[in-house]
């Protein structure tokens, strides 16, 4: 049992590696598993421990594995918690540190009746997993401290005393932001690095939903707002969009902070120098108590006197040891390798060693600019292909279905696909065109209803750059899509439609990029609407999706032969009847409008037609990012 202790946390510590950038549902699995057992384990041990003392002649060694229960109750520096509902538990964790110190102080004093020479690294053992079972306590209330839930009551506070360090912080975030554009060096990753972590805070108000209300605060004459002001008369980005540089250290940036966030919610990554000690005296304690456990060994074989530890206890006291020490150099190499926190601790120590091969080697080797801090992919939900896959559905398979046997229904067959280059410049070139746009600044990006109001505004430019009249096809395809009046989810779903019914009708080879992106898009802000929270209740989300399903199989209703994609859009493009589906609980999905707006569509030129398509998913796709919640992050 003490050897499947410990091979859950070195499970626990290898699983976790991956985790940051997998998200295999196989992994995950797993590795939640192994974080509720491997607690369960190590408590269910000691409670053992206090029971067998004494009762076991010739195995008076398990005392001295007491210690490493509790070090095994500290977890691994790659995850102390598997969820942030799991941060918010610090408080339990702590009575059970209480409870399982007592234990091991109980164990451990009987030690001081067996073996003298034992009872050194028993002692240190207990310094160390206390330590470290303090320092898991720390991180998982330091994360939750955070979080809304915890900081909801000091909210006025914050607003009141901190308002005006928000301002500084804000003004210098931007500043540095505004300088690498305007130097051009934007490749340079220690000054990318630099501004990462002065807005690595914001970036976390941002994501647990800590934002503060818009302001205009005053800036200098001599220093522009923000980064759209350098882009505002730029005629060479308004004729070629983004530059490659931009574009990179905008998804850098982003990258560098998701990694600050995930080490700071679930890893003792972001302990700073606190953590780093704690490091380093619970890896100097063990390595003596290695070498005490040693000496003791070796002294009964000096003295000729045969040990009475069975040789068994000896060898998994030994892989205990040995293994604790192993665990710690590895998460020291990790630590530099995968944690930007020791990019900054490193910076912080040598402050005037820039050109010190060891910074050198942090810097351009431990932390490559080319490394992704995420999976790097868009997961796929195609409304279609789901309403296909339950026609073909079996009968058995229907019955599983209802009783929720078949938990997978729900899925596209569509696997996720990777960030192309494609999709990150037009991500970066509409929100750019939307800051720099010539509207009124306080309602520049009013994310807090969806109302279709960046396409409409793509349309204003094109009919004043273009001298078209309101009649156009571009702003008929607006007026009956509805996309002013109708809800978020209702647009999303049309619109979902309209995306594929394009796509259904071909497309250029020189449009090819951009249709690909927009279907990425499209099916990506659906897998959203489905599985994350903030958008809806859990409730309302599953009737949205069992609606339209049942809409989409009534679509595909009929010969086995005709239950595919061609067939839903031959039909859908003739029906006339049951033109709505509605429901008590949700409103109404317009399927009948789907092809009004693709034929309004398809007479305009197909650049343009694209182009309106891509607007409208970016807009959705910022408007989800500002009201998932941050009781989403978990997923």
């Amino acid at each position: 049992m003490v050897l499947v202790s410990f091979s859950l946390q070195v499970l626990l510590f290898f699983s976790a590696i991956f985790r940051k950038r997998c998200r295999s549902r196989v992994l995950s699995v797993l590795l939640w598993l192994a974080y509720l057992s491997a607690d369960s384990v190590a408590v269910y041990l000691l409670g053992r421990l206090t029971l067998l003392v004494g009762d076991a002649p010739g195995h008076q060694l398990v005392l001295f594995w007491a210690p490493f229960l509790l070090l095994h109750l500290g977890g691994q520096e790659t995850i102390t918690a598997f969820s942030m509902e799991d941060c918010a538990l610090w408080k339990r964790h702590l009575l059970n540190l209480a409870v399982q110190v007592s234990l091991a102080i109980y164990v451990v004093g009987k030690q001081w009746r067996g073996d003298k020479q034992l009872v050194a690294p028993t002692v240190l053992m207990f310094i160390t997993g206390t330590t470290k079972y303090a320092e898991r306590i720390w991180a998982l209330w330091r994360a939750q401290s955070t979080t809304l839930a915890a900081r909801n009551h000091q909210q006025d506070a914050l607003v009141r005393d901190n308002w005006a360090l928000f301002f500084s912080d804000t003004y210098r975030y931007q500043k540095m932001l505004t300088s690498i554009i305007s130097d051009k060096k934007e490749r340079n990753f220690k000054r990318v690095m630099e501004v990462a972590n002065t807005g690595s805070l914001l970036s976390m108000d941002f994501f647990m939903d800590l934002t503060h209300p818009k302001y205009i605060p005053h800036y200098d004459d001599e220093q522009p707002r923000n980064i759209s002001f350098y882009y505002k008369d730029n005629e060479l980005w308004r004729q070629h969009g983004s530059s490659d540089e931009l574009v990179h250290m905008v998804y850098k940036l982003a990258d560098i902070h998701l990694s600050m966030i995930y080490d700071r919610l679930y890893t003792k990554f972001r302990g700073g120098l606190m953590g780093v000690l704690c490091r380093l005296c619970t890896f100097a304690l063990t390595c003596i108590a290695l070498a005490l456990f040693l000496v003791s060994r070796l002294a009964f074989d000096h003295k000729g006197i045969i040990s009475s530890y069975s040789k068994a206890d000896v060898t998994i006291s030994y892989i205990l040891l040995a293994g604790a020490i192993t665990l710690e150099i590895l998460a020291g190499l990790l630590w530099l390798m995968s944690s930007y926190s020791s990019w900054n601790f490193l910076r912080a120590l040598l402050p005037r060693a820039e050109d010190a091969l060891l910074y050198r080697q942090i810097v351009g080797h431990v932390h490559p600019e080319s490394r992704v801090e995420w999976s790097g992919q868009l997961q796929q939900f195609n409304m279609i292909d789901m309403g296909i896959q339950e026609t073909t559905r079996g009968r058995l398979e229907r019955m599983m279905r209802c009783v929720d046997i078949i938990i997978d229904g729900g899925c596209s067959t569509e696997p996720a696909v990777k960030v192309s280059a494609e999709v990150k410049k037009l991500l970066v070139d509409k929100i750019l065109a939307q800051l720099i746009s010539d509207t009124d600044p306080e309602s520049e990006l009013d994310l807090t209803r969806f109302h279709g109001q960046w396409a409409q505004r793509w349309v204003e430019k094109r009919v004043q750059d273009h001298d078209f009249s309101e009649s156009n096809p571009a702003h008929r395809a607006l007026v009956k899509s509805k996309i002013q009046d109708s809800s978020f989810l209702t647009s999303a779903c049309l619109w979902h439609l309209v995306t594929d019914i394009c796509l259904d009708q071909g497309y250029t080879s020189v449009d090819e990029a951009t249709a690909r992106t927009c279907r990425e898009l499209s099916n990506y802000v659906m897998h959203l609407i489905v599985n994350y929270e903030g958008l809806g209740t859990v409730d309302e989300r599953q009737i949205f999706v069992l609606t339209a399903s049942r809409m989409v199989e009534f679509f595909v209703d009929g010969p086995k032969d005709t239950r595919n994609r061609p067939g839903f859009f031959q039909k859908v493009g003739t029906t006339t009847s049951r033109r709505f589906f509605s429901s008590d609980s949700y409103p109404y999905l317009p399927y009948s409008l789907a092809p009004l707006v693709s034929s309004e569509l398809r007479e305009m030129e197909a650049a343009g037609r694209w182009e309106l398509i891509a607007t409208v998913w970016v807009e959705m796709l910022c408007y989800i990012a500002m009201n998932c919640g941050a009781c989403s992050l978990h997923a």
